[in-house]
């Protein structure tokens, strides 16, 4: 994908928002020796439109900063920078999309594919 391509060829970390590239600052907590950055997240709850969502999105080896890559999370949801998925949920549906992560310090990025299905608010 040109957007990987694009951060991998810049000498600091990065982020593409829409059709701008943000470069990110260099440092950040030390990462692991010796291993890759991976997100270890496998899957995500499901949500209920007008309820509370909340998910902490765990990675291996670092993770300095998380970020949307392809696709779109459901209305109401939105991902931090830390990694969390909050929000309340206003439309019912499957949402795909994919989550990026960053370690400042080797400069590796994970990437992992979702699926956040949000029932509707009688469903419970």
């Amino acid at each position: 994908m040109l957007v990987r391509r694009v951060l991998r060829w810049l000498a600091a970390p990065a982020v593409v928002v829409g059709l701008l590239v943000v470069a990110l600052p260099l440092g950040g907590p030390l990462g692991c020796d010796g291993c890759s950055t991976s997100i270890s997240t496998s899957a995500l709850p499901d949500g209920i439109v007008g309820e509370d969502y909340f998910v902490q999105l765990d990675s291996d080896c670092g993770g300095d900063q998380w970020f949307i890559d392809e696709g779109i999370l459901p209305p109401g949801i939105a991902l931090s920078n830390g990694g969390k998925l909050t929000g309340t949920p206003q439309l019912p549906g499957v949402y795909t999309f994919t989550i990026g992560v960053v370690d400042y310090d080797d400069g590796d990025y994970a990437f992992r594919g979702f699926a956040l299905t949000v029932l509707p608010a009688n469903a419970g």
